[in-house]
């Protein structure tokens, strides 16, 4: 097996603010130190000096996207065609920024050599940041409470651990003040377009992972901070996803609606990854079609490259964006 090298920090050179008009989201809502949280709004419009067009009317239902990147890099703006897309079908939409492991940073993130080492660490900053901005949307006066996720890849990673976990944050009033009384603040549903559901799953589509996709094994590697990855370390961090779908289920913890997608050969997501997420759910009594959706693409296609394409399903002929629309109509509308 090769040696992978962690991926190295930049300069802490501080990035600079925020260009308009991306929105930080309030200080209730903020760490109150260090990275800055903020989301883009739509519809955008890019222009010489690019303002928000404000939503008209009353409340929308609202969507959260969140950004394809190995969990260290893109930002919100990666987005603007999809965000202004789901904008048109009728939501209040945000592309949200959050803080990046190593080599990114987002405005105010301090220097990574600063960072915790303990493994998981980082999976929980990034996690954090997510639950602190579905909050912050939930409470926005431009929402009617209902909030969807939309993530690829990364971003589809961090949708899918949100709207399983249930935990409440310890200790109680902590941020970020997540299902805090018995509050349930997960969203109420959520898509995942080429996600990574188990962290500890490398079996490949074809060839081997663990030297054919060095990207991808880095890629988790530098998000968990486990060098060089151990599978068992992986397999029992609280936030991965498939040790949450363990946890959930009843009464109590009752699943909120998930829609999968991934292309079969898939280039940095393995197709297995899907299957194994399949099992999971339905191992807790998820019926698929009924209790979540699961769509697989031909091709090699990731997150939102498939965005557009036909979904190779029966008529009418739709495309993956349209067929995620239909479902979060179908929860927030």
């Amino acid at each position: 097996m090769p040696t992978i090298t962690p991926l190295p920090s930049l300069d802490c050179a501080n990035p600079t603010p925020y260009p308009s008009p991306v929105e930080e989201i309030p200080e209730q809502f903020q760490k109150f130190q260090g990275a800055r949280l903020a989301w883009l709004p739509f519809p955008y419009v890019l222009t010489a000096s690019p303002t928000p067009t404000p939503p008209q009317g009353p409340p929308k239902p609202a969507v959260m996207l969140i950004h394809p990147g190995n969990w260290n890099t893109g930002d919100a703006f990666d987005l603007i065609q999809v965000g202004n897309g789901i904008a048109a079908a009728g939501y209040f939409v945000v592309a949200v920024f959050y803080r990046l492991a190593p080599p990114g940073y987002i405005y105010g993130q301090p220097c990574h050599e600063d960072d915790d080492t303990t493994a998981g660490w980082r999976m929980e900053q990034e996690v954090n940041d997510i639950k602190a901005l579905v909050r912050a949307l939930r409470a926005d006066p431009r929402c009617n409470q209902k909030v969807g996720v939309v993530g690829g890849s990364a971003g589809a990673n961090l949708a899918v651990t949100v709207a399983l976990d249930k935990n409440p944050t310890i200790p109680n009033g902590d941020w970020p003040m997540w299902c805090q009384e018995g509050a349930d603040d997960r969203p109420d549903c959520a898509a995942m377009l080429s996600a990574i559901y188990d962290f500890s799953d490398w079996t490949p589509t074809t060839g081997d992972l663990m030297t054919d996709r060095p990207f991808v094994r880095l890629g988790m590697e530098n998000y968990a901070q486990s060098f060089p990855a151990d599978l068992d370390t992986l397999a029992n961090l609280p936030l991965n996803p498939v040790v949450l779908v363990r946890q959930g289920g009843g009464p109590s913890w009752p699943f909120k609606p998930l829609f999968l997608t991934n292309s079969y050969y898939d280039s940095p997501t393995p197709y297995h990854q899907i299957v194994t997420m399949s099992c999971e759910l339905e191992a807790k009594g998820l019926v698929l079609g009924t209790d979540y959706q699961r769509l697989t693409m031909p091709g090699d296609g990731h997150a939102f490259a498939y965005w557009g394409s036909w979904d190779h399903e029966s008529d009418p002929h739709k495309t993956v964006g349209e067929d995620v629309i239909a479902f979060l109509d179908a929860h927030l509308k």
